[in-house]
C-alpha cells in the first residue's frame, strides 16, 4: 500500500518447472540483477541498515522489477554449480515523474558457485529501451553489475561493482 493510498505490487509471477529441466516464470518479477535486488523490501535480511548505493531509488542504477518472461536453470559443475537466469520483457514502472519510459528489456544473471563453501561469483546485466516523456526520443538503458558473495559461519563478506550507460 503506497504513500499515495494506491495498492502496489511488488511482484506476482507464475513460476512452472519444465520437467526436470529449466523453470519458467511469467509475470512482474524482481528483476534479478546483483546480490540485494531481489530482496531491497526486505529490511531484516539485508546486512547493512541501509541500500547499498547501487540500489538505492536515487542512483536510478538498478531498476526494481520487470513484467515479462524469465527462463531459469541450473547444472551442476565440478564442485561447485552454475545457475543461469534469462529474462525479457519491460521494467515495472512504480514512479510516474521520471523523464523516461520503459519500453522493452532483455537481460540475464550467471551465478557461478565456488566448490570454496559459502561463495558465489555473480555477473547480472541488462539492456531497456527508453522513450523520453516529452520528446518521445528513443534511447538506451544498459546496466551491468559484477558481484562477489561469501557467507560461512559469522563472516558475510559481500562486493559489488556496478556499471550503468544511459543515453538518448
Amino acid at each position: 500500500y503506497g504513500i499515495d493510498g494506491k495498492v502496489r505490487v511488488d511482484w506476482a509471477f507464475v513460476d512452472y518447472q519444465l520437467a526436470a529441466g529449466p523453470t519458467l516464470q511469467l509475470g512482474q518479477i524482481k528483476l534479478p540483477l546483483g546480490i540485494y535486488n531481489e530482496i531491497r523490501d526486505v529490511e531484516f535480511i539485508r546486512p547493512s541498515s541501509m541500500r547499498p548505493f547501487l540500489y538505492q531509488d536515487a542512483a536510478e542504477i538498478s531498476d526494481e522489477a520487470y513484467r515479462g518472461v524469465g527462463l531459469l536453470h541450473d547444472h551442476d559443475l565440478g564442485g561447485g554449480s552454475m545457475s543461469w537466469n534469462f529474462f525479457a520483457g519491460r521494467i515495472a514502472e512504480f514512479e510516474e515523474d521520471h523523464p523516461h519510459t520503459h519500453k522493452g528489456l532483455v537481460g540475464a544473471r550467471a551465478v557461478y558457485r565456488t566448490p570454496v563453501e559459502g561463495m558465489s561469483v555473480m555477473a547480472s546485466a541488462y539492456n531497456s529501451e527508453l522513450e523520453m516523456k516529452e520528446s518521445g526520443e528513443p534511447g538506451h538503458k544498459r546496466v551491468a553489475v559484477l558481484s562477489l558473495d561469501h557467507v560461512r559461519g559469522d563472516l558475510d563478506l559481500k562486493a559489488e561493482y556496478g556499471r550503468m550507460t544511459s543515453f538518448a
